[in-house]
């Protein structure tokens, strides 16, 4: 345990340093020198992440033992041969445990290093380009535990990397960028396809009125969570192999296993900043970042609703992953829009990290993604 709050302190004073420290001293085009500040701090905790996610031994992360059996199996295999249905169906990630393991054999932590290198430098690209604070969101990484269920999840937080990309391409006006980033995060993980309601999202012209309707008719629609499932297994053979004999029965109550529920805690701190915003926000604050701030508002909305309503329901919990991770910019951007003092929101944005603390540590104690004890795979 002892671990992961050390990890924390040394991001968290790394973050303090950069950013109210003396800006460093390098000149490079038109950049400021607090830019060069977020890109070395983007840099050294993006290295940090990549040797802890590929140092690690394989019993850190409930799912990293099978992740090494399918890397073995789908490497030592003939990339068209066919594979059990728990691992078929992946064609970018069939192929990248192929390619590596046709360069380096039965290497499976520098398959884990590769992933790495992936998913946390496109999330901390994504975060460079659209937080309006990225101190706090590289922190708030850590203390949302997505870096310790990156270790459990690891193929889907790679989709969830790149489903950013797609995002920050999409929105950069990338067409082809964008398509192919959405196309391989499907590929590599097939749910990633939720993701695709950013199309929707960023043709709404947001004001607090239109936000309102559009989370209650959220809230609603969760009745009829029974059709969408239904629709889903169709689009997703495999869950409907895993979960489809408890739907056919009527059983809506813990698909994937009974989840313990306390995502809703968190989900309910995110609906409280969201209250906070719509109350002390400027509207006019809202758009000036590259992402419009309430495209953030609107995607944690959903995270909300599934955290809450089905709290107990694991294979929801894990769509709402794809959600939860756009929390990490949403937060600070929401509060860089409140009409308050820079002093005042620096005080907010410590105070909301200090919270998060809590619900961070009761996971870690509880070994929530099996991520305790850390060890090296030499150990």
């Amino acid at each position: 345990m002892y671990f992961y709050l050390l990890l924390v302190l040394i991001v968290s004073v790394l973050a303090l340093i950069m950013k109210f420290g003396k800006p460093i001293n390098i000149h490079y085009r038109d950049y400021k020198y607090a830019y060069i500040n977020n890109i070395l701090f983007v840099g050294i905790v993006g290295v940090i992440f990549i040797l802890l996610s590929g140092l690690r031994d394989v019993s850190v992360g409930k799912d990293t033992e099978n992740y090494r059996i399918i890397f073995e199996h789908l490497g030592s295999s003939a990339l068209l041969k066919k594979v059990p249905n728990n691992i078929s169906g992946f064609p970018a990630y069939r192929i990248l445990c192929k390619i590596t393991y046709l360069l380096v054999g039965n290497s499976y932590h520098f398959f884990l290093t590769l992933v790495a290198i992936v998913t946390y430098g496109l999330i901390l690209k994504f975060i460079y380009y659209t937080s309006m604070d990225v101190y706090m969101s590289v922190v708030l990484f850590i203390l949302t535990y997505a870096l310790c269920n990156s270790w459990n999840l690891c193929r889907q937080f790679c989709a969830i990397a790149l489903g950013l990309n797609f995002i920050l391409e999409l929105h950069r006006g990338h067409k082809v960028k964008s398509i192919i980033s959405f196309v391989v995060a499907i590929f590599i993980h097939n749910s990633a396809i939720v993701l695709a309601i950013i199309y929707v999202l960023k043709r709404i012209r947001w004001n607090r009125k239109i936000f309102s309707i559009y989370s209650v008719i959220l809230l609603i629609g969760s009745i009829f969570i029974d059709k969408v499932i239904y629709i889903f297994f169709n689009l997703f053979p495999r869950y409907a192999f895993l979960y489809g004999s408890k739907f056919a029965i009527g059983d809506m109550s813990n698909f994937g296993g009974a989840a313990q529920g306390r995502k809703s805690l968190v989900s309910l701190l995110f609906l409280a900043i969201i209250l906070f915003t719509m109350l002390l926000a400027d509207e006019s604050v809202y758009s000036k970042r590259c992402i419009n701030t309430w495209i953030f508002m609107s995607m944690m909305m959903i995270e909300i609703v599934l955290g809450i309503v089905f709290r107990n329901n694991s294979m929801i919990l894990r769509a709402q992953t794809y959600f939860s991770i756009i929390t990490i910019v949403g937060v600070p951007n929401m509060i860089y829009a409140l009409r308050l003092q820079k002093k005042t929101k620096q005080m907010i944005s410590m105070g909301f990290l200090t919270v998060f603390l809590i619900p961070y540590i009761v996971q870690i104690k509880e070994n929530f993604s099996s991520v305790v004890p850390y060890m090296f795979f030499w150990q």
